[in-house]
Formats: structure tokens, sequence, C-alpha cells
């Protein structure tokens, strides 16, 4: 079954808006994506928020998404094995903030940039460290820790390296994240990627961009094909979320807030984009230009 999401950040999700957006639309489902220091407080109070509105029935956690920047602080696949000891306990302790949330997914990126090519064996293997160091908590939440498909030098900037860690790990708890926003100039081998990690997916991380290098633009607004992309992702057999990750919903510099209300109605746009890309498709090619 699919399942849609849209990611909010901090911000977003500590907004006294949130509860009226979410009453006035369909979509419910989010992705808790943050990346404030667990000890800086912050976390503590958004989590109390977002468990209100989930004890009212308005909000899922579909996902939350591991902080990841500044990367000098979460290294998760550093060859420095204090700082890799260091990144697992600020990351169990940021997760014991979500314990009581029922949060079946999560998201992590393996690792900033730049990574030379000599360093990612060892970054690899370090990377299955840390996933097993963070196991225990999985077992106990009956959770999957989905590794996130990254651009340019970014460790797991290619399926196959994701494909080894996570071979040398339980399905049942570490799975991958597919980021469509992310093969950089392979975008054409979007659909062939999907069908080579498909037993693996747990999720994808949806948006659309120039072929060059990660945009997060709407669905439609760039080059990916997506009738292609949404048939590979309706013939996964197993239960995947997929989560509208757009960024640029106003033009560059411009303060303006951008509501949880806006956020909602543009992500169910994309949702409804990917999911009748077909029938988007074949009203197209039938237009009068």
């Amino acid at each position: 079954m699919r399942s849609y999401a849209v990611s909010l950040p901090g911000e977003v999700a500590g907004s006294p808006e949130l509860g009226d957006a979410l009453r006035s639309h369909d979509l419910r489902n989010i992705e808790f994506s943050d990346g404030v220091a667990p000890h800086s407080g912050m976390t503590a109070r958004y989590v109390k928020g977002l468990e209100e509105l989930q004890k009212k029935g308005i909000l899922r956690i579909g996902s939350l998404h591991l902080p990841f920047y500044p990367f000098s602080l979460w290294q998760f696949a550093s060859e420095d094995e204090a700082a890799r000891r260091e990144t697992v306990r600020l990351t169990l302790e940021y997760m014991e903030h979500f314990a009581r949330l029922n949060i079946r997914n999560l998201t992590i990126h393996c690792g900033g940039e730049p990574n030379l090519p000599e360093e990612r064996r060892i970054r690899m293997e370090q990377m299955v460290r840390t996933c097993r160091d963070l196991q225990p908590v999985l077992e106990r939440w009956d959770a999957s820790l989905n590794l996130e498909l990254l651009p340019r030098t970014c460790l797991g900037n290619h399926e196959d390296e994701l494909l080894e860690m996570i071979g040398q790990l339980p399905a049942e708890h570490f799975n991958l994240c597919i980021d469509v926003n992310h093969l950089m100039g392979r975008w054409r081998e979007i659909p062939a990627v999907i069908r080579k990690c498909a037993s693996r997916i747990r999720s994808f991380h949806i948006s659309d961009y120039d072929g060059v290098d990660e945009c997060h633009w709407q669905v439609g607004h760039g080059i990916i094909s997506w009738p292609e992309v949404a048939a590979e992702i309706k013939a996964l057999d197993q239960d995947v979320l997929i989560i509208i990750e757009v960024s640029h919903l106003k033009t560059p510099g411009d303060k303006r807030w951008v509501s949880p209300s806006l956020r909602f109605t543009s992500a169910e746009q994309d949702c409804l984009r990917l999911e009748f890309a077909e029938e988007w498709e074949s009203m197209r090619s039938r237009f009068r230009w």
C-alpha cells in the first residue's frame, strides 16, 4: 500500500497554525525533519506539540528524519571513532524524545561531504557500525531505519553503496529511502534504480529537479518522467511511504512565512500529480497548444 506524507521542519511543526492546517486538509501524515541539537530544548517542545495533535487524531508521524546538519556534529560514518560514537550518543538522545510517538520509519543521511574515493570504504564500514549501534532502539520501536540515496560525493550517492551497506543488516530494521531528486545527471535511470532496490525500499523523498543537482521543486516542474517513476512505485509489493519534500514555495530571498496550510495544499497537489501521473500525461498529450 502507498501512503503519502509531507516533510515538515521544526518551525512549522511547532507553529500554532499546524492544527488548523491539518483539520482543513486530507493529508495528515508528516515526516518530521529538523536539525536542532537534542540538548537545545527545542526538540522537546516540538515533540510535545506533535504528541498533542497525534492524541487528537489529526496527525500521524509517518517518519522521523534524523538530524544531519551541521556535518561537524552529525558524523555517522566518521573515520574518527570517538566522533562516530559521540554522534551515536546524540542520535540516541534525540530519538528518545520521540519514543512515545509510535514511529515506524526513520530516515538517515550516511554523512556529509566531501568524501574522497579512498575514504569511502572505511566510511561505509563505520556507517554499518552506527546502524548496529542504533539497532536495539529500532527493535524496541519495531521500526525501520531507511538510508537515504544522497547526491554529489555524499556517502550513499549510488544505490550500489547503499545496497552493500544494508546487505549486512537485517531487513526488518534497515532499508532504503530513495530520494529521486538526488540522482544528479542520472535522472533517466530513476525507474531502473527503483527496480534494482525494490525489495529494500521503505520510503521515497519526492520532488523535481533540473537533472543536474538537487532543486526540491514541485512535482512536474522539472525534468523527471513521472509516469515512469509512478509505475515503478506502484509495482512495489510492500508498503511504502511517499514523502513530499519540496522546499521552494517562494522566490529566493523572499522572507515571507510559508504557512502550514500552504505547505499542505502544495503537498496534496504533488501527491495527486504523482498518483495520477499517467492520466496527467495523457491529458497533456491531448492538449492543443
